[in-house]
């Protein structure tokens, strides 16, 4: 009697690879299932090979080894831990496990010895074959260096299919992009591409079962205090419809994000991985929802297959904090090689090479091999460090698209902010340069105030040699002392209004400075009102206009940030550059003439800004303009290509 299914149960595997477990949910590949096994009875050595992500392991696992255990005499043995060091000791550890349990018996032998000699004595117990299955066999050849050595696995290997008095067949299964790999093995074993199986991807058929008997599974046994889950008829035919075709693949290995090829095969097959990510998607999202029926609403919703596909990954990446993203993006780059094929490592081996700490690294792997994630999964090895790696074939694909994107996007942004620097850079150089022409003008007024102050004292000097003839003269002593009261009455008078004007100067510097920075907390609401009042304190400084102006175009309220701007360069100050750099951009933006004229007059006043324009991508649109080639080739810059 078969248990309860757990609450959370999922008939569907998504990137998952099913094994021998859930073989009461594997359906749609009835005919292959059979056509393997009488490959391994007919072959000694039958190669299986198809695409990455076809379902070479779940074909394998959950459909012809279950099978092949109910054979009475018949021995299996499934090995694929070819990252282990030791894999050969294990290949013959688990074929005298495997030989012992058919024998009824302990079956012992020397491990040391050479493989077909281990078959041949394990055998000896034996009243029918072994069968060995060899999964992701490609990986052997990543981690494993050739050996010219007698000894080593690949001579050991290549007797065993040679010798004609052992009575066991080989499955090798491995990746169709991996089988010239086997080039390693044509010298010694003649018989090496013979019998080559090769495994396509579901035909309408067998999606069509994959998508509704492991439902009917499910329905027989739900999850205890669990309804039965239902799909709606229209669901199953538009999923269909729409995967038939359709591929995922990476940018990384020459083709783009999603293909859809329905209308150039009308036969095309169905991809197992993507059918199984569209049904998880489905499922969670029903589960969601409260929902025990599988909806045609709900994939619409979802954007349908080719958008499912598209935003696997995403989705999950989605889920990492910022700087979690980053250190992924770091790690994943040594979980895949260029040509998208997986490969296991270490957590110490990436800090090494990440330069990151041992800790923060496993904390990503940790995280990228979570239950929400499973981006990663982790390869045991008893006696050897854990080791990680991608989850599925067609992760590893999408991995190189994924990070190829994370990269560039970082790369703009960082573009972004340098050019954003050099202007902040720029502006408080040319800060800097006003607040020394305002310095100047001001000893200019401190000058003439001096000047006047000199003549003040003259007139007090006359005015008290006036007093001196009023003893004499009573009526000119009275005027000399109305002069002296007047002097002395305009000499506090001018003393006040420069320091009315110097303290408003002062604030109106405050206010601007306040300007700036809300500028740079992207505040421009703010910004504007400190310009304003800077504006009211102190009328005659072109720079609150220019900086209002620029705030005003942040807001995207071009129009006024054009009255402001061409107030400050018709009559504050008209030979002041920034305000026609600014005037210019405001211009271009409000689509409005006039753009390329206040562009020009930049250069006039001042050729080194070529360089400024050809380096701010704000100004494109006159880099290319022939204004500018004509003025910045006239000056002797040349003119962008």
């Amino acid at each position: 009697m078969t248990a309860n299914l757990p609450s959370d149960f999922c008939p569907y595997k998504g990137l998952q690879p099913y094994t021998e477990q859930d073989r009461r949910f594997f359906f749609g590949r009835t005919r292959d299932e059979q056509i393997i096994i009488s490959n391994l009875y007919a072959a000694q050595l039958t190669v299986f090979y198809g695409a990455s992500g076809v379902g070479k392991s779940s074909v394998l696992l959950a459909g012809t080894v279950p099978l092949l255990k109910q054979e009475p005499n018949l021995t299996v043995v499934v090995f694929r831990n070819w990252q282990d060091p030791n894999f050969a000791s294990q290949v013959k550890q688990q074929t005298l496990e495997a030989v012992s349990t058919r024998a009824g018996k302990q079956i012992d032998t020397d491990l040391s010895l050479p493989l077909d000699e281990v078959l041949n004595r394990a055998a000896r117990g034996l009243r029918g074959p072994i069968f060995f299955v060899f999964d992701q066999f490609e990986e052997y050849f990543l981690y494993n260096p050739p050996s010219p050595d007698s000894k080593a696995f690949e001579a050991e290997f290549a007797r065993a299919i040679n010798r004609r008095d052992l009575n066991a067949n080989f499955l090798l299964s491995m990746r169709e992009d991996s089988l010239s790999k086997l080039d390693r093995f044509q010298g010694r074993i003649p018989t090496l591409m013979n019998n080559m199986l090769r495994l396509e991807h579901l035909d309408r058929d067998g999606a069509e079962e994959a998508i509704i008997k492991p439902l009917d599974e499910y329905n027989r046994r739900p999850p205890s205090g669990q309804t039965t889950v239902t799909i709606e008829p229209q669901l199953v035919e538009s999923v269909l419809d729409e995967l038939r075709g359709v591929k995922v693949t990476s940018e990384q290995t020459g083709r783009g994000a999603v293909e859809d090829l329905s209308s150039a095969a009308p036969a095309a097959e169905i991809e197992t991985p993507l059918l199984q990510m569209v049904l998880t998607r489905l499922w969670d999202e029903e589960r969601a929802q409260v929902s025990r029926v599988l909806r045609l609403q709900t994939f619409e919703a979802l954007g349908r297959a080719a958008n499912i596909a598209r935003t696997h990954l995403d989705t999950m990446m989605s889920r990492l904090t910022p700087e979690e993203c980053n250190d992924a993006a770091n790690i994943l780059r040594y979980l895949v090689t260029p040509s998208g094929t997986k490969i296991a490592q270490e957590a110490g081996a990436l800090g090494s090479w990440t330069e990151l700490k041992e800790e923060k690294v496993q904390a990503i792997l940790t995280r990228l091999s979570g239950q929400d994630m499973r981006i990663l999964r982790t390869v045991q090895t008893p006696g050897q460090p854990v080791r990680y790696e991608i989850f599925h074939d067609v992760l590893a694909r999408a991995i190189l698209d994924w990070r190829g994107r994370y990269i560039a996007q970082q790369q703009r942004e960082r573009i972004r902010l340098d050019e954003q620097e050099r202007r902040q850079e720029e502006q408080e150089e040319a800060e800097r340069r006003r607040e020394k022409e305002r310095s100047r003008l001001m000893r200019k007024a401190v000058t003439a105030l001096s000047m006047l102050l000199l003549i003040t004292i003259g007139v007090l000097v006359f005015a008290l040699w006036q007093m001196h003839r009023a003893t004499e003269k009573g009526s000119e002593a009275n005027q000399a002392a109305n002069v002296a009261s007047q002097a002395a009455e305009a000499e506090r008078r001018v003393a006040a209004e420069l320091a009315e004007l110097r303290n408003k100067q002062l604030q109106a510097q405050q206010h601007i400075s306040a300007g700036q920075a809300y500028l740079t907390k992207k505040k421009f609401d703010e910004a504007v009102q400190e310009y304003d009042e800077a504006i009211k304190l102190d009328p005659d400084n072109p720079k609150s206009y220019n900086a209002k102006g620029y705030a005003l175009m942040r807001l995207e309220k071009y129009q006024e940030a054009i009255e402001t701007l061409e107030y400050l360069t018709s009559k504050v100050a008209p030979k002041y550059i920034w305000g026609h750099y600014n005037l210019a951009l405001a211009y271009a933006k409000a689509d409005k003439p006039g753009a390329i004229q206040e562009a020009k007059a930049v250069i006039e006043i001042d050729p080194a800004f070529c360089s400024t324009f050809k380096k701010d991508a704000n100004y494109m649109w006159f880099v290319a303009s022939p204004e500018y080639s004509e003025l910045c080739v006239r000056q002797g810059i040349a003119a962008p290509q």
